[in-house]
């Protein structure tokens, strides 16, 4: 969900970037199609919420048919929910009025914020409309507007706003925030730009942990002898850490996650789902998960794939025979819109990480889950594939296929189904050696496709 709503946001702005924005005389009527745009999302999710809850009301779906309506829901919803946001910059221009008419992009982010409000408002009208729907589906429906009631519709429209929308928001605000400042940039030479950019990147990358921890509301784990097992686990592994907690999600998430590069500010977070639903040895096991992309230096790896190609450009509009300027004069000759070789860039950027990332991040998951498999000595070497623990992580994917089912045979960009990965577990247990070969296998990927994307990068540079 962070994924879509990062890549809507993105490409709206984008898009009224590409655009561009002149004075609207006529800004009263687009406020009103912009309105009417808005609302037409929310909309939809109210005559969704009235037929599904039509068609639910004293019937009981299982687990497996409960998934798929969310799901068809969730991907009808979206697409119109895109087409929409992408209506509002591109068919009514709402930046004319904001850049153009009200002058607003004359204070850093305003503009942006205000580009962004129906979009962004839109979602949020319609999340507190589904409500309905997860009350039916879960059987604590209420009365719509009774005080718990209304209670629990703005608790659970909190809880997504800063889950999804927040930490959604946070890049998307760094990138505009360089964008405003390039001015100032362009004073820099590229050396000075690099290292600017890097000294940017490292300083939110160290205080992320505080920013989750400030978006989201999280707890300290009462149970005491779970936390002490945890913090064991951590050390055992060698994961230094500086705190265990309880991410609240209104058990609407089931995930863990460790965030931080300095040992003295890492947290790892446990969704309250897996604290209430899963067992201490499966606990344990996700911590040896998440252990796994931390030793495994997954983090660095996937900002080096992601960042690199940036930097690349970065340094290239320093060079006036560089890629962007040669083709926005190849655009040019053609008779093409002005800013048409940053489109074509952008959009070369955004294929390659939608290939790059989940070929990344698939094969990621599987090194973390084999690694979890591994026992390790007080010293944080790994032994042999121990039979226990690739049991109590295979279980672990059983319980969260069992509490998400939709996710058993299905992708994301950033994971392999949950029947892949407990089948890849099944057959390391019953031959240890797959699990040796498969991690020098996917580690010799690895290097050379880093090793390509560096000197491709190079290459940009310097041409």
């Amino acid at each position: 969900m962070n994924l879509v709503i990062g890549f809507v946001i993105l490409l709206c702005l984008f898009c009224s970037e590409f655009r561009g924005a002149e004075v609207a005389k006529d800004w009263w009527p687009r406020m009103l199609m912009v309105g009417i745009v808005t609302m037409t999302v929310p909309g939809l999710a109210l005559f969704q919420t009235l037929i599904v809850s039509r068609r639910l009301r004293g019937v009981d779906l299982g687990d497996n048919q409960s998934s798929a309506v969310l799901t068809r829901i969730s991907v009808c919803h979206s697409a119109v929910w895109l087409i929409a946001s992408l209506a509002i910059v591109w068919a009514v221009r709402w930046q004319d009025v904001v850049r153009g008419t009200w002058e607003l992009d004359r204070w850093p982010l305003i503009d942006e914020v205000m580009i962004l409000a129906p979009v962004i408002l839109s979602l949020v009208a319609s999340w507190a409309i589904f409500f309905e729907v997860q009350q039916s589906i879960d059987g604590t429906g209420g009365h719509p507007l009774g005080l718990e009631n209304i209670k629990r519709r703005i608790e659970y429209v909190s809880i997504r706003f800063r889950i999804y929308f927040l930490l959604a928001l946070i890049p998307v605000t760094l990138v505009v925030l360089s964008r405003d400042l390039a001015p100032w940039m362009r004073q820099l030479n590229s050396a000075q730009t690099t290292i600017a950019y890097l000294i940017s990147a490292l300083a939110f990358m160290a205080g992320f942990p505080l920013l989750l921890l400030f978006i989201w509301r999280t707890r300290r784990i009462d149970d005491h002898e779970l936390k002490s097992e945890l913090m064991k686990t951590c050390i055992r592994h060698r994961l230094h850490v500086h705190d265990i907690r309880i991410w609240n999600t209104g058990n609407q998430i089931v995930n863990a996650l460790v965030a931080g590069i300095l040992p003295q500010l890492r947290v790892i977070l446990l969704s309250d789902s897996l604290v209430k639903w899963f067992p201490k040895n499966e606990l344990l096991a996700i911590v040896r998960h998440e252990a796994g992309h931390l030793r495994l230096w997954h983090l660095p790896i996937r900002i080096a794939f992601i960042v690199l190609p940036l930097i690349a450009l970065a340094m290239d509009e320093k060079n006036s025979w560089g890629v962007i300027n040669r083709l926005d004069s190849l655009s040019v000759d053609l008779g093409l819109p002005a800013g048409s070789g940053v489109a074509t860039i952008v959009i070369v950027y955004l294929v390659y990480l939608f290939f790059c990332l989940p070929w990344l991040s698939h094969r990621m998951e599987f090194e973390a889950d084999i690694y979890a498999c591994h026992a390790c000595s007080l010293n944080g070497k790994k032994s042999a594939i121990h039979p226990d623990l690739a049991s109590d992580m295979s279980d672990a994917l059983l319980r969260l296929a069992s509490v998400v089912p939709s996710q058993y045979e299905r992708r994301t960009l950033m994971h392999p189904s949950l029947g892949e990965r407990i089948a890849l577990i099944r057959d390391i247990r019953e031959s240890p050696v797959k699990a040796e070969r498969f991690l020098i296998s996917i580690a010799r990927r690895r290097r050379i496709a880093l090793a390509i994307l560096s000197a491709f990068c190079l290459l940009t540079t310097l041409v």
